[in-house]
């Protein structure tokens, strides 16, 4: 081979190997550039997933009350299975009973004997039940201290129930709130005869009698640091007719919107 020969071939030679080296740095680059395109679009599509999402999880005032008439429908059936006897007269308020930012739903109705509730978390993509607490029912007045700790909200409910005088009478302090996610219900009780007064502790630990400083103590390890912050009170005016599912539909939705 000719020296001039060689030159066209070496000339040639880094053509080739420029062409393909260009060529590669533009497969890489589109590579490069479609990856990007794609963790774009994935990102776009993530958000777009969490959009939907946080969509599927807040619900209208409407679909809430919708769908909580047809919750209570079956729990009644439920109820009523048990022996449960009841005119459906009942009463509703919203409470944040476990401090997330969103009220729960205490549903309390009468069964002429106590004031039954049980408590929903409606905030969701659907109604979920969270438990039950029952009140004794010694007045026409239904009445609650609301305080508010760190852990939510505390409800007391104070029933006294008078015997054969007015200097006979029983006292139940009833105090629910939410723990781990369900409905908490302590009572503590007290009696009151002829001017002495005794003291119990939790009814749920077994009623035994103990001083008042420690009933005092007890109390005080219910609430914790949590601040009286209003009341809610119901009157027999108050009371709905939850049997009609087009009132109850009609007594949630103003509940809600309020």
């Amino acid at each position: 081979m000719t020296k001039y020969n060689k030159k066209i071939f070496a000339s040639i030679l880094a053509a080739v190997i420029a062409v393909g080296m260009f060529g590669c740095s533009q497969q890489n680059a589109q590579e490069s550039s479609g990856q990007t395109t794609q963790e774009t679009s994935d990102e776009s599509g993530a958000e777009e997933n969490t959009s939907t999402t946080d969509v599927s999880f807040s619900r209208s005032n409407e679909e809430i009350a919708k769908d909580f008439c047809t919750v209570w429908a079956d729990k009644w059936a439920q109820i009523e299975e048990e022996g449960v006897t009841s005119n459906q007269q009942g009463r509703a308020f919203l409470e944040d009973m476990d401090n997330d930012g969103a009220k729960e739903l205490i549903f309390l109705y009468d069964n002429d004997v106590n004031f039954n509730a049980v408590v929903y978390r409606i905030s969701g993509d659907k109604t979920e039940d969270l438990g039950t607490f029952v009140l004794s029912n010694t007045s026409p007045e239904l009445n609650f201290t609301v305080y508010q700790g760190e852990n939510g909200a505390i409800l007391k409910h104070v029933a006294v129930r008078e015997l054969t005088s007015e200097t006979q009478n029983e006292t139940e302090e009833s105090y629910i709130m939410m723990e781990d996610g369900k409905v908490l219900q302590e009572i503590l009780f007290s009696t009151t005869y002829d001017g002495v007064d005794t003291y119990y502790d939790s009814i749920m630990a077994g009623a035994n009698e103990i001083s008042l400083e420690e009933f005092d103590a007890m109390r005080q390890d219910l609430l914790g640091d949590a601040q009286e912050v209003g009341n809610v009170t119901f009157t027999p005016e108050d009371f709905v007719d939850f049997s009609d599912s087009d009132a109850l539909n009609s007594y949630l939705l103003d509940l809600l919107s309020k």
